[in-house]
């Protein structure tokens, strides 16, 4: 495969995970489920692989830059959504700003995930219960 094609594969892959974690959250169903899978993903590379390469550390980002770099690219922004906002729109963003606001949207959006899985756990909960009851009726 040829870099560009590598690059528009990256590109449409970082920003689905993007879209599927802000958004996919505010629908029932499959979406929901997407949400909580691309989510639980996410926080596993920001945070766990964070603790080895650094906190917020993107395995797609890395892959990304590796295959820009190849292709001739050099001067990467830290981040993706740094990125995208220099690249594509021409906004600059000191990093500690960017920085500051993916980690308020993933806050939130931690905070969301929190409260599906608690809501999923609770569920589990009281179904096993009734379950339990009817049992021993």
């Amino acid at each position: 495969m040829e870099y560009q094609t590598l690059n528009i594969l990256m590109h449409t892959t970082h920003i689905a995970v993007i879209l599927t974690n802000c958004l996919f959250w505010a629908f029932k169903g499959w979406p929901r489920k997407l949400f909580l899978a691309s989510f639980s993903l996410t926080i596993i590379s920001w945070l766990g692989f964070g603790i080895y390469y650094g906190l917020g550390y993107c395995f797609l980002t890395d892959i990304h830059w590796q295959i820009l770099r190849e292709s001739g690219d050099t001067n990467l922004p830290p981040s993706y959504i740094h990125f995208i906002l220099e690249r594509w729109f021409e906004i600059y963003i000191s990093r500690s700003k960017v920085d500051l606001m993916v980690g308020l949207v993933f806050g939130f959006l931690a905070l969301i995930y929190i409260g599906f899985v608690a809501q999923a756990v609770k569920a589990k909960a009281i179904c096993h219960q009734d379950k339990d009851s009817s049992t021993n009726s």
